[in-house]
């Protein structure tokens, strides 16, 4: 495997330009001995991998290899016995490098510093299983017929009569019930209780039977009952009748006057 493809991450050093300014700074290595041409090939191979490039991380390398070179050529200047340098700012221009890679340095530790206090503090949330829904089958019971379903409903749904055989109705008067037998009278002699009350309620046929007890009373017809609890029969008095009874009536009456009268 060639050096260039090692991926150097250690605790002090992460990649090779952060391990190559480290021993720029200590000078533990010749800057001239450094072969700037394959850094600058190894980055652009790595650059060419990259799915994204950040701008300013690139401007700052070329910079730095930029400076590199210019202290490298100095270098090299020096070392030729009849060359002479007489650019006075050469000698700046290596502490600025230097400057340079020193704050290069210190914010690259800032910033692993700040990466890994970011991480310290960060709440991880484990997400649970999502609950898997189960997909709506197709029914395969029983198939009912539309027609006996519609009647069904139909049934179901149809208002009930309503029972009145609880409620008490209107009754007739013991008036009405007497015209009403004496509408009787005047087509038939002769009839039955049963015969007129046939079809009322309790309550009209024990009006019926007053309104009877009182044409009897007063004269206008005649009551019958051969058996016990046998039909009552009704039966018109003629005219001649009604009169007797009126005279007979009249004179116990005044009978009964004198008779107060005498005591």
């Amino acid at each position: 495997m060639r050096p260039a493809a090692l991926n150097l991450d250690l605790d002090t050093f992460a990649g090779p330009l952060d391990l190559l300014c480290s021993v720029l700074l200590r000078r533990e290595l010749p800057v001239t001995d450094v072969p700037l041409v394959e850094i600058v090939v190894g980055y652009v191979q790595r650059l060419a991998h990259e799915e994204r490039i950040d701008p300013d991380t690139a401007a700052e390398f070329l910079l730095l290899v930029a400076g590199l070179m210019e202290i490298k050529a100095r270098e090299l200047l020096d070392q030729e016995a009849e060359l002479e340098i007489t650019d006075p700012s050469s000698i700046e221009s290596q502490d600025e490098m230097l400057e340079r890679l020193i704050r290069y340095t210190t914010f690259k530790g800032a910033a692993a510093w700040l990466g890994e206090r970011a991480g310290v503090e960060r709440f991880w949330r484990i997400a649970t299983r999502p609950v898997k829904r189960q997909q709506p089958g197709i029914y395969d019971g029983p198939t009912l017929d539309p027609a006996l379903l519609h009647r069904s409903m139909t049934v179901l749904l149809a208002q009930p009569d309503v029972d009145v055989r609880h409620l008490v109705g209107r009754h007739a008067s013991v008036h009405e019930m007497t015209g009403r037998l004496l509408g009787v009278l005047h087509k038939r002699r002769t009839f039955t209780l049963d015969e007129t009350v046939e079809g009322l309620t309790r309550l009209d046929q024990a009006v019926a039977f007053v309104a009877a007890l009182e044409l009897c009373k007063s004269g206008q017809v005649m009551l019958s009952q051969d058996d016990r609890f046998g039909p009552i029969t009704i039966t018109r008095r003629e005219a001649e009748q009604v009169d007797g009874t009126t005279g007979e009536a009249a004179g116990t009456a005044a009978a009964g006057d004198r008779g107060v009268q005498t005591a």
